[in-house]
């Protein structure tokens, strides 16, 4: 189709004016799933189920059929959701999220806080309601993803390893000596700037707060042997590093050892961040 012939007013227009007809089909497609869905009409075609019908015969996709199916059945109890619904007020995600996050009782006073609200805006509506805890999405790579099971089936906690990590602090005394017996510069590269105190066994595997467990590392050295241990990855090793599915990485000793490898291999990647 070639619009191209159209004015910027007449397009506009004529865009608005067929997202009312298409809204007006969709709470028509509504009505029909349901009466279809009362006469089990889906049997006679040899479909086991409304979202069966749907799927074989409508062509819908499994979210799409999911949603309609959900909203066709809201309709039948909440009649009066039909005009929100050919408005625009009520999404067809909205009313499956109310429909499936409350009791039938509950559901009525629901759609109206939901109306006129984007998903993400209905969804921390409904988790206040319900005193849900905020929940987050986590992408990682397969190495991160293996450690983090690891961590999982030796019973580490987390979110106390975290909580644990910002209370405890080195004390003075500890500080200075292995600041001294490091003689106050990297035992990686030998810089004296930016200098840290690093966990040799980290403390999320069990490492504890001794001499024997701390040396002193340079920010960059410190941060290289995090991406060793597979506790981050800067973006120019993620892929084509020396890790992989098979090898995702180094395993932790029972006693404390560098995760450096020796060679020229640090001098291939220091300092490049």
């Amino acid at each position: 189709m070639n619009l191209k012939h159209l004015t910027d007013k007449t397009l506009l227009a004529d865009t608005k004016q067929i997202v009312r007809y298409e809204r007006s089909y969709i709470t028509q497609v509504l009505w029909h799933l349901k009466e279809i869905d009362s006469r089990r009409l889906y049997s006679d075609l040899g479909y086991t189920s409304l979202f069966d019908y749907c799927l074989k015969e409508l062509s819908y996709s499994e979210s799409s059929a999911q949603r309609r199916i959900v909203a066709a059945r809201a309709l039948k109890d909440m009649p009066e959701l039909a005009p929100k619904i050919e408005s625009g007020e009520l999404s067809l995600a909205n009313i499956s999220l109310v429909q499936s996050s409350f009791m039938p009782e509950d559901r009525s006073e629901m759609m109206k806080q939901v109306a006129n609200k984007s998903g993400s805006e209905a969804k921390e509506i409904v988790r206040k309601i319900k005193n849900l805890p905020k929940t987050y999405n986590v992408t990682m790579d397969e190495s991160t993803y293996k450690l983090w099971i690891e961590m999982q089936n030796l019973g580490v906690d987390l979110k106390q390893v975290v909580v644990q990590a910002k209370k405890t602090k080195l004390s003075s005394p500890l500080k200075r000596e292995v600041f001294t017996r490091d003689h106050e510069k990297c035992q990686q590269c030998g810089s004296k700037r930016r200098l840290e105190f690093d966990h040799r066994r980290p403390k999320a595997l069990g490492g504890q707060d001794t001499a024997k467990n701390l040396r002193v590392l340079c920010r960059n050295c410190n941060q290289r042997k995090r991406v060793a241990a597979g506790l981050s990855r800067p973006n120019h090793l993620r892929s084509g590093s020396r890790f992989s599915a098979t090898d995702p990485g180094p395993s932790w000793p029972s006693e404390p050892q560098d995760v450096f490898p020796s060679g020229p291999y640090k001098k291939r990647y220091y300092p490049t961040y």
